[in-house]
């Protein structure tokens, strides 16, 4: 877009005086009208394809697949502050799978709006308040009234999150948020409030390293499950209310000259304490990797994460038996070859496993697809 906003300003010159082309300036005396073409961007994707998932439901014993069909969109809009220090950024994505075969499912939808107004304010302070609402429907692996569980989940988040950004100068920077969250969710699952503050600090260097640590404590309230006591017992009429603490470590990397390499490292803590016997108590550790390879017509990206989940009352066998304790994995590749300069061929691979002490919750599955996406 910034090209062709040059390229219009340089005709539009051209045309309205007799001086020949090499003698013109390739920015007009009119700045203003420079800028205006510059201040609003956008990008508009769309993407169809087409795969295979061998367990749709994250079943333990009785794995059913199916063939599957997929759309989905993307679109951001962003408003640069190049004048009076407001930015937006605004953001909506989709995805929809159909199953071709018979199975308990129909497909998984997953839609996402979200939208930051930004306020620049000298060289060193940033404000900004993040606005979201999405809506999911798919079967996934979550705690549930009795513990995990592999559900179906539907509903719908709205977020928001207000920030104050601080530039140290030297490459450091410091962050202060306040996420909320509206989940609305349809049984098994359960009606939850999450609030709670947030605080980053990280460094950058010459866009080839970023680090940043973040403490997050976020409290978790539910509208209708009942606190349980160590056996899983409910306690009274008390709503159930956890609250979380969550420190992470991010390292992302630039490996070479021209940025084609580059690898984003995570490692986490969290820890989980609810407000009746303990029972949905839990501390995780997780660490996850991305390795990406990116040129003019290929991207080519590998992950893996893994998190380990030890709850400290919590049984097997709820009253008998070990306390319970998981392992959640994930690896996938994706590759991406320009054939055009709006259109993409993409493939992928995923593999989802949970190990448990708990027989009855361990499960994996394997995904492909390959399909095409439009970029405008």
């Amino acid at each position: 877009m910034v090209l062709l906003a040059m390229f219009t300003l340089r005709a539009k010159a051209q045309s309205s005086t007799n001086i020949p082309p090499e003698d013109q300036l390739l920015i007009p005396e009119n700045v203003k009208l420079f800028k205006e073409s510059m201040l609003w961007q956008y990008t508009v994707g769309l993407r169809t394809g087409a795969g295979y998932r061998d367990n749709v439901l994250l079943s333990p014993s009785n794995a059913q697949g199916s063939a599957f069909v997929s759309e989905g969109l993307d679109a951001s809009l962003s408003r640069l502050p190049l004048d009076d220090g407001w930015g937006v950024d605004a953001i909506f994505s989709g995805d929809d799978e159909r199953y071709l075969q018979s199975v308990p499912t129909d497909g998984t939808d997953f839609w996402l709006a979200d939208v930051t107004l930004k306020r620049f304010l000298g060289d060193h302070w940033l404000l900004g308040l993040e606005t979201g609402e999405n809506y999911l429907d798919e079967v996934d692996y979550v705690d549930i009234r009795t513990g995990p569980e592999a559900v179906e989940i539907a509903g719908n988040t709205i977020s928001m999150k207000p920030f104050v950004r601080r530039n140290l100068g030297t490459n450091w920077w410091t962050e202060f948020d306040f996420p909320a969250a509206r989940e609305m969710l349809n049984a098994p699952l359960d009606n939850v409030s999450k609030y709670g503050p947030q605080l980053q600090i990280g460094f950058s260097d010459d866009k080839k390293t970023e680090i940043s640590l973040s403490y997050q404590i976020q409290q978790f309230d539910h509208d209708s499950w009942a606190a349980l006591s160590a056996d899983g017992a409910p306690l009274g009429t008390r709503n159930l209310s956890v609250v979380e603490q969550r420190a992470e470590l991010h390292w992302r990397h630039y490996w070479d000259g021209d940025n084609h390499w580059s690898t984003d490292t995570k490692l986490g803590f969290a820890r989980d304490e609810d407000n009746g016997g303990e029972f949905f108590n839990f501390d995780e550790y997780s660490l996850a990797e991305r390795v990406r390879f990116e040129t003019k017509n290929w991207q080519v990206t590998g992950t893996a994460r893994g998190s380990y989940r030890d709850y400290p009352v919590q049984r097997t066998g709820l009253t008998s038996g070990p306390t319970l304790d998981e392992a959640l994995l994930h690896a996938s590749v994706r590759g991406e070859r320009r054939l055009r300069t709006w259109l993409k061929l993409y493939a992928e691979y995923n593999y989802e496993q949970v190990l448990s002490n708990l027989a009855d919750i361990r499960y994996r599955a394997n995904t492909f697809t390959v399909g095409l996406m439009w970029e405008f």
